[in-house]
């Protein structure tokens, strides 16, 4: 048989047990949360400099297809160019034959 002192102890006992269970869980939960809010911060980091990288490269295609257009902008300017004045000198040329 127990004693009444002796189940007191032995509650005691447990009670600081459990406080000290409480008091790992606790630390356990705050490491883990601050695991976590590092890992958050991480990915933010990670995530502003793939956002950074779109945003560069976005920028450069921009800059190509600018230049790309331009580019052939001016090539169909001096084809028209050109052909107005292959077209003058026809005209010239088929002046002078008809006048002939």
């Amino acid at each position: 048989m127990v004693t009444q002192a002796q189940q007191e102890i032995t509650v005691q006992q447990l009670m600081a047990h459990l406080d000290s269970i409480r008091k790992d869980m606790v630390i356990l939960e705050k490491s883990e949360f601050a695991n976590l809010r590092a890992e958050n911060e991480k990915m933010k980091s990670e995530l502003e400099q793939v956002k950074q990288q779109l945003i560069n490269e976005t920028s450069r295609i921009r800059a190509d297809n600018k230049l790309d257009i331009n580019l052939e902008r001016s090539r169909v300017t001096d084809m028209f160019t050109d052909q107005e004045k292959k077209l003058m000198e026809a005209t010239t040329e088929f002046t002078k034959k008809t006048e002939n």
